[in-house]
């Protein structure tokens, strides 16, 4: 094994201190190599340059960067949510549901609602088995109506797990409203 002044000496650390000498005065190289240095160093500047923009004019139009910092940037400036959604069913039939003389029509409309607000949600970002789930981390100042939303959620697994038990007209039409009223806070509907 070579001791270290042999190494520092000669050989390997010479060529260091050629590499540094050629990166600290480029221009002290032949003049052909110094041109083609020169040549390599403005296209990588541009070619940096080009890619530095194509960075930003794609994460601008990315589908990604729209839904994740734009939907931040909008709920904490305006507190309210940034919608980009579908709704997949219409509110005002489920609400003409709920007013049906069969009682199955009525716990239906419930079950419906839940699900549309659920899905709009969903689309939303906030993942979770159930709207409670997925509410956890909005405030009151995305859903004012967040609590009476959890209500309606136990009348609706109320109306799931006890198919025995009534579910009356008024009650059948306040819940869902209470979905409607959430999907006008969401600003999905007007």
């Amino acid at each position: 094994m070579a001791d270290l002044t042999t190494i520092v000496s000669g050989g390997f650390f010479d060529y260091i201190l050629d590499f540094i000498e050629f990166l600290t005065n480029p221009e002290k190289l032949p003049p052909v190599i110094y041109d083609v240095y020169e040549t390599a160093r403005v296209f990588f500047v541009f070619l940096s340059i080009i890619l530095i923009v194509a960075f930003f004019f794609l994460t601008s139009k990315s589908k990604y960067f729209n839904y994740s910092f734009k939907e931040e940037q909008t709920e904490r400036k305006k507190g309210v949510p940034f919608v980009d959604v579908k709704l997949k069913g219409n509110i005002e039939e489920i609400i003409l549901q709920s007013q049906e003389e069969e009682e199955t029509e009525r716990k239906l409309a419930v079950i419906e609602a839940d699900d549309l607000v659920s899905d709009v949600l969903f689309q939303m970002g906030h993942k979770g088995e159930d709207i409670i789930e997925q509410v956890k981390k909005l405030t009151e100042e995305i859903i004012p109506n967040i609590e009476q939303l959890k209500k309606a959620h136990l009348k609706r697994r109320e109306v799931v797990e006890s198919p025995e038990k009534k579910l009356s007209k008024e009650e059948a039409l306040n819940t869902v409203l209470i979905y409607k009223e959430t999907l006008k806070e969401l600003r999905v509907i007007r």
